[in-house]
């Protein structure tokens, strides 16, 4: 019986990496083809907008700990953490990393990056990181890449 819900828990989260990438891997491609104006502003501009942003910073963090999900009967966790929130002058927005991880009877078996927009919500740039995978690294190291270019 364990071994049975072990599998379908198995199936569920493979299922989810699959959609999630095949979901935002096309806007991420996108994206990096796009050529956008970065707005200028001047130093005291940049300040303001940085301090704007910072005041959503525990906001968000209460938000993605909401998010947190447990299920006893199939030692399933996920939690959501606020990795950095700053301005983008490339979005003329404020802009943040959330790092989801996805437990499995203790496990980390996946983690989620994904920046997203504060105000819109929108996701810009995701990316799913399998543990063990033998492209973990050069994965994260994309998803961080294409960070910069908003930063």
């Amino acid at each position: 019986m364990e071994k049975t819900k072990n599998i379908i828990i198995l199936v569920l989260a493979v299922f989810l990496a699959i959609s999630l990438y095949s979901n935002f891997q096309p806007k991420f491609e996108a994206s990096q083809n796009e050529s956008v104006d970065i707005k200028k502003v001047t130093p005291e501009e940049l300040f303001n907008k940085k301090q704007e942003c910072a005041k959503y910073k525990l906001q968000l963090e209460k938000k993605l700990k909401e998010e947190y999900f447990e299920s006893s009967q199939t030692g399933a966790q996920m939690s959501h953490y606020l990795e950095k929130i700053f301005y983008s002058p490339k979005a003329n927005s404020c802009l943040y990393i959330e790092n989801e991880w996805t437990l499995i009877n203790g496990k980390l078996t996946f983690e989620a990056y994904n920046l997203r927009d504060v105000l819109t919500g929108e996701t810009i740039v995701s990316s799913l990181l399998e543990r063990g995978n033998p492209d973990y690294f050069s994965q994260k190291q994309v998803f961080d890449d294409a960070v910069k270019i908003y930063e």
